[in-house]
């Protein structure tokens, strides 16, 4: 009777590890199929699509070795002015104390190590593209829900050690007064993004939308150079100027003959449509006379 109990159990336990694996393989699956999705999809865009260049390519560390990013220090120079630009001091506070305490064993979740295997998997992004992400700083934002987790699990703790002193009123007070704070401090902090610095990007777009065709390129230079929201709003494929290709700097024009030359190369691979706001209008007439010109 013993040993039929034993293989009774041995067969439950090998059961449930069955379940518990095709669980994973099928969570791994969900996750997976739009990220392959997307490169699947950003290699077809390299192949068909002018300058045939693939989205973040040379940004990775076996592009250029470990070598050469140790060199650079890892791009962790940045990663501090980096983090306090898009999250803020209050928010990363919370989320540390979220780090270190996580919810309680034997509680009624069952996603207990959830956000920290989140914020894993953000290191190991960091660990192969920090490159892509120091140049393109917003893809930071795939460990938000990783970091508003922990900052909530933060909240929790904070508020359980004060409310559990012999003064709970007080407590909850100081606790209302950290959520007040923090939500003040982060507002003052992130009310850059709310200021209309994309309004004329987005009524240039909108222009281009009225007078092209849905089959015209678009090439598009906004308030800040670099920034595509003119050709968002234009519902037309095109590039910003200068247009991000292999060993071009599209963050700053070049000097006048190679934007020049840069220029006649969009116009060589079909763009119909060359649009300016007025401010870069004006500073393309002081600085780039030759390049307006033409």
């Amino acid at each position: 009777m013993r040993l039929g109990a034993r293989g009774q159990a041995r067969h439950g336990d090998g059961g449930t590890r069955l379940r518990d694996l095709i669980r994973l393989t099928t969570a791994s699956t969900v996750m997976l199929t739009p990220v392959i999705g997307y490169y699947v999809w950003a290699i077809h865009v390299s192949h068909a699509y002018p300058p045939y260049h693939v989205a973040a390519a040379n940004n990775w560390v076996w592009d250029a070795g470990f070598e050469t990013w140790l060199k650079a220090g890892y791009f962790l120079p940045s990663l501090t002015s980096i983090a306090k630009l898009l999250w803020g001091v209050p928010l990363l506070v919370l989320a540390f104390v979220g780090l270190l305490f996580p919810p309680a064993k034997g509680g009624t979740t069952t996603l207990r190590w959830f956000f920290h295997f989140w914020l894993l998997g953000g290191f190991v992004f960091y660990a192969v593209g920090a490159r892509e992400l120091w140049v393109n700083i917003w893809n930071f934002h795939i460990v938000d829900p990783a970091l508003a987790g922990l900052a909530a699990q933060g909240l929790l703790v904070t508020s359980t050690a004060l409310t559990s002193e012999r003064l709970p009123l007080l407590g909850r007070a100081v606790v209302i007064l950290v959520i007040a704070a923090t939500h003040g401090l982060e507002m003052s902090h992130l009310g850059w993004v709310y200021l209309p610095h994309a309004h004329h990007g987005y009524e240039l777009g909108a222009a281009l939308a009225r007078i092209s065709r849905p089959s015209d390129l678009v090439v598009t230079v906004t308030n800040s150079i670099g920034d595509p929201v003119a050709i968002y709003y234009s519902r037309r494929r095109g590039w910003v100027f200068p247009p991000p290709w292999p060993g071009v700097d599209w963050e700053n024009i070049p000097d006048e003959p190679a934007a020049i030359e840069l220029f006649d190369r969009l116009r060589r691979h079909g763009a119909k449509w060359f649009g300016i706001v007025v401010e870069q209008r004006s500073n393309f007439r002081e600085a780039y006379p030759q390049l307006l010109a033409h």
